[in-house]
């Protein structure tokens, strides 16, 4: 690949990880909203949350659900304060800590890989490589 397509290529890339977490992260608050309703405002501040708790996550194909939620689960408990009321707050930590018992399961899969800050550059350097 030439310097410009390997750029494209890593601005595309980015942009397409962050579609799917986008997505992962909505999925998982409508689950949750049967357990927990929440009001618009506390919607958009929880989904901000978690996108930024989750975004590092490698896609774990028909499992992700399961990543996205054990992942939710490891969120601190003060940073949750800060976007639910006490009565919300416990019935979404009962509902996200079931998924908490996944994560050694999730480890042994190998389901629990973070993207590393350099892994889009390795993989174009691969593909450079290539040509």
């Amino acid at each position: 690949l030439t310097s410009e397509q390997t750029a494209k290529y890593s601005v595309v890339t980015k942009a397409k990880r962050e579609r799917r977490n986008r997505a992962r992260v909505a999925m998982a608050i409508v689950q949750l909203e049967r357990y927990v309703p929440l009001e618009g405002e506390q919607r958009t501040k929880l989904a901000e949350l978690i996108e930024k708790e989750t975004s590092k996550s490698v896609d774990s194909g028909r499992y992700q659900h399961y990543v996205t939620m054990y992942r939710i689960s490891r969120i601190p408990e003060a940073k949750l304060k800060t976007v639910l009321d006490p009565a919300q707050l416990k019935v979404f930590e009962e509902k996200v800590r079931e998924h908490e018992r996944l994560g050694d399961w999730l480890k042994q899969q190998g389901l629990l890989r973070e993207v590393a800050a350099d892994e889009e550059e390795t993989v174009t350097k691969q593909l450079s490589d290539k040509n």
